[in-house]
């Protein structure tokens, strides 16, 4: 292969931003330990560090952890699809604990589907070091396939929450007195999280429609990525087209905020209720200012602090088996 000039600089690149990505993190492993770099510590590994949702795990971790003879390192992929950051964060850790045997245990908010860190997960497991996932699940079956497994998932229970959200969505709507033209903003299509969202949100939309004898058409599905200017690119690009929406539900809040901005850009007077997950403050926000009609309130605070104990019971006496499932309720927030 010939490689151009522009190639080359492309490929030097790349590169050099990978091995910025690993010596960043060798960085953050010694400083973490100070000066005994063989001081027992655990890993809290979440997809993004500038996202307020992963922000509040990350609080609610560090407050949760109580043992002051075992260090918390934390660290994150440059944005929540980095899933090669999070491979080699756990590379390097796990590496470092086949030297030292010092690595406790380690928590993650995968990113993308989560199935791209099997390899390191196993290498964890196979080394006795306990593996905690939290927002987002890795499938069980997938897991056993390759012999490995995790100790437990913290997650909200985001097919209830789906249903919640058409039920919310449903009632801003005016229960299907009118118009029901649905628009739907999915996150990454292999995660399960937005899965199941979505799932419970149509699923429960479309019992509402038969027990209300309402005849809505078809929901339009779009995915987003959970990216805030990909959702309002998208809901522009379908205004654009002549499309109207009465209802609008984002698997995520960034999402919905996006969706207004499309539609506030847009000179359509029909203004949509809109439904996003998360409750972040600029959608509270928004909520306050009657933009967003409701979020469904996550708890990542709660997440991460039952992380921190749920592995300090694991380090301590082994309390929790193999597959554990924890489900953090969630709640509507609306005006």
């Amino acid at each position: 292969m010939i490689m151009t000039t522009k190639n080359k600089y492309s490929f030097l690149s790349r590169a050099l931003a990978n091995c910025a990505v690993a010596f960043i993190f060798v960085l953050a492993l010694s400083s973490c330990t100070k000066s005994d770099s063989s001081k027992p510590f655990v890993l809290l590994l979440l997809k993004s560090s500038s996202t307020e949702f992963f922000q509040e795990i990350d609080k609610g971790f560090r407050e949760g952890w109580t043992d002051p003879d075992i260090s918390v390192l934390v660290q994150s992929g440059r944005n929540t699809s980095d899933i090669e950051t999070q491979k080699k964060a756990l590379d390097i850790v796990a590496l470092k604990n086949e030297r030292m045997h010092n690595l406790r245990g380690v928590v993650i908010t995968p990113s993308a589907s989560g199935r791209e860190l099997l390899q390191q997960i196993k290498r964890l497991r196979d080394s006795g070091v306990p593996v905690l996932l939290v927002d987002t699940g890795i499938d069980q079956q997938l897991m056993r396939s390759e012999h490995t497994d995790y100790n437990a998932f913290l997650a909200s229970d985001n097919i209830g929450g789906g249903a919640i959200a058409a039920q919310t969505l449903w009632e801003g709507m005016g229960s299907g007195s009118k118009s029901c033209r649905l628009l739907v903003l999915g996150g990454h299509s292999a995660s399960d999280t937005a899965q199941q969202r979505r799932d419970g949100f149509l699923k429960e939309f479309e019992r509402l429609q038969v027990e209300a004898k309402a005849d809505c058409p078809t929901p339009i599905e779009k995915t987003a990525e959970w990216d805030r200017s990909q959702a309002r690119e998208i809901v522009k690009a379908l205004y654009a087209s002549g499309q109207i929406f009465d209802g609008i539900f984002a698997a995520n809040d960034d999402m919905a905020l996006g969706a207004l901005e499309a539609w506030t850009a847009s000179s359509k007077s029909n203004k949509p209720i809109i439904v996003g997950f998360d409750a972040i403050n600029e959608a509270r926000t928004q909520i306050d200012n009657g933009h967003i009609y409701a979020s469904i309130a996550q708890n990542p605070y709660e997440m991460g602090n039952r992380a921190a104990k749920s592995l300090l019971r694991i380090i301590n006496d082994h309390s929790l088996e193999v597959f554990s499932k924890m489900a953090i309720p969630v709640t509507v927030v609306k005006r």
